[in-house]
């Protein structure tokens, strides 16, 4: 067997996502960890590693924050990263191959605003092939669910790459 070489710039890219301990929520609280405790990565990396296509622009307001990396995953890596943009932003669940080639992305939790009401969904990462989610409907705090009131769910990926998101999922890509 011979070894894969990753794509140039790839094994950096991944530095910037510690292995994460799981269980883990990924809420308000870890994102502000996360922004203090990993290395920043740069617009541009998230561009040429998460993104399939060159036609995609960030607007001024939008930023990235590595969170983790899922671990003990054999023939994939797994990140999830955080996207900030203006009344709005997301967790999303990347599965890479050894080479760095984006396999699939999917949008895992986050918040979004009608202006009036936010949807919330808060994951937690459970295991290597489940996230639990937490969803509602808020007219009060962005990052945090009602007491009472909310769904839950799971999300399941494999190691081939393959991301199942529940059909009531909030926040659809």
């Amino acid at each position: 067997m011979t070894k894969e070489i990753p794509k140039k710039g790839f094994k950096a890219f991944l530095s910037k996502f510690p292995k994460g301990e799981l269980p883990i929520t990924l809420n308000e609280e870890t994102l502000r960890q996360f922004s203090k405790q990993n290395k920043p990565v740069s617009n541009e990396a998230m561009m040429e590693f998460t993104f399939n296509s060159n036609d995609v622009e960030l607007d001024e307001f939008t930023e990235f924050i590595a969170c983790i990396r899922i671990p003990d995953l054999k023939d994939v890596h797994a990140l999830i990263y955080w996207e900030g943009k203006l009344l709005e932003n997301y967790y999303y669940l990347t599965i890479f191959d050894k080479k760095g080639n984006l396999l699939k992305k999917s949008r895992i939790g986050g918040t979004k605003s009608n202006g009036s009401l936010f949807d919330v969904v808060i994951p937690i990462v459970k295991s290597e092939s489940e996230i639990e989610i937490r969803s509602a409907k808020s007219n009060n705090n962005p990052y945090q669910l009602p007491s009472n009131g909310f769904s839950t769910d799971k999300i399941h990926f494999n190691h081939s790459g393959e991301i199942k998101i529940p059909n009531n999922f909030l926040l659809m890509d």
